[in-house]
């Protein structure tokens, strides 16, 4: 009987996005390019601190506590509390199902692509991967190319919705397309869905894909919409009880299980998401306003649209070259900015994220960069 690759970790090589941020130097204090919502502290979401401060430091369940996975399946239409894998932050999560998943001779399609480790770390488990970009213009996904990209060889599925960086949301139809697909070939749709909470207050939330079907598993995090990085918790709804088996056999190579510290900081969070959810969603909705009337100020040197969903968009650079402008940001103002081109995405843009509380200032130091 054929083993599975060993992943060799020798092989991965250093993501793009991470040697970019340490070309730009230290002392970087702001950042255009934030992909989390507005933070918060302990106090903002009203943690009993006595809670943590008697908690005994033991090992916490593999898949994650009790009533945190409940409070995560609320979150989801007809989801178990079973059905969800906690774990340290979205990227575990990631790298788990891959290592799970796939073997050497594997080949994966990302719709997307997103996220760098969607696509680099198969790279380096000699895996193929094919993608199908989205489309500017506006920004959206198309679909009917994805037949000719699978094969025999296929082993999953990845789709990234809301879209990081241009903030494109996967069409129901064309959601439920992909849900039918992977259930025919048999094979996981890994749905990255760590932006769905964020989008305009009357504007309906995206798809997601747990819902739709067995074969898809929706992965969440905290450091996005709800703007708690510090808070290292992701998690995956997996409602095949084969893929679940597999995920926890990776688990236990990785983290073996979340901080108990982190899982009860969250737990009290979901019982009072909604109104800080709303905080963040009117933040986000302000501060999309805030650029879009900054870049009509600018039409000589930029242009951008409204993302559908999520916390981030892209802003078409009309002169500069985005490499260039982002080194510019960092020296003169001391600010992060990114490529979208470091997240897969060609062309002359730059990532720009609406969710900061600190937008306001972060928009003037930009200004300054355009002017």
């Amino acid at each position: 009987m054929a083993q599975k690759q060993k992943l060799d970790c020798h092989q991965l090589e250093p993501l793009p996005l991470h040697l970019f941020i340490q070309s730009l130097g230290n002392g970087l204090s702001w950042n255009l390019s934030d992909s989390s919502a507005a933070l918060s502290t302990l106090a903002d979401l009203g943690v009993d601190c006595q809670l943590l401060a008697n908690m005994p430091l033991s090992y916490a369940p593999m898949a994650g506590d009790e009533r945190l996975r409940s409070a995560i399946a609320s979150m989801y239409r007809d989801i178990s509390a079973e059905e969800v894998i906690v774990f340290c932050g979205a990227q575990e999560a990631i790298f788990a199902t891959q290592l799970a998943i796939l073997q050497s001779g594997d080949e994966v399609v990302v719709i997307g692509p997103g996220y760098p480790t969607l696509t680099r770390t198969v790279l380096s488990m000699k895996i193929q991967f094919k993608t199908l970009e989205v489309q500017s213009d506006p920004w959206r996904f198309d679909i009917r190319q994805l037949p000719a990209l699978l094969s025999p060889r296929t082993r999953l599925m990845v789709v990234n919705s809301p879209h990081n960086p241009t903030g494109a949301v996967l069409a129901k139809d064309d959601a439920k397309a992909l849900c039918s697909q992977a259930e025919f070939l048999g094979i996981p749709l890994l749905s990255d869905e760590v932006g769905t909470f964020s989008h305009d207050p009357a504007a309906p939330e995206p798809m997601r894909m747990c819902e739709h079907s067995q074969q898809a598993m929706s992965l969440g995090v905290l450091s996005k919409s709800f703007g708690l990085p510090g808070i290292r918790i992701g998690w995956l709804v997996v409602r095949n009880q084969q893929w679940r088996e597999k995920l926890m056999q990776a688990k236990g190579y990785l983290s073996i299980c979340p901080s108990r510290l982190d899982q009860m900081v969250a737990t009290e969070l979901f019982s009072r998401s909604g109104p800080l959810l709303e905080r963040n969603n009117k933040i986000r909705f302000e501060n999309i306003a805030s650029a879009l009337a900054l870049c009509k100020k600018y039409p000589l040197q930029v242009e951008c649209s409204r993302p559908a969903a999520g916390l981030t968009g892209v802003v078409k650079l009309l002169v500069e070259d985005p490499f260039e402008h982002a080194r510019k940001v960092a020296q003169q103002e001391q600010m992060l900015a990114f490529p979208a081109a470091l997240f897969g995405v060609k062309g002359p843009w730059l990532r720009v994220g609406f969710g900061s509380a600190r937008f306001p200032e972060i928009l003037k130091r930009w200004e300054r960069c355009l002017q």
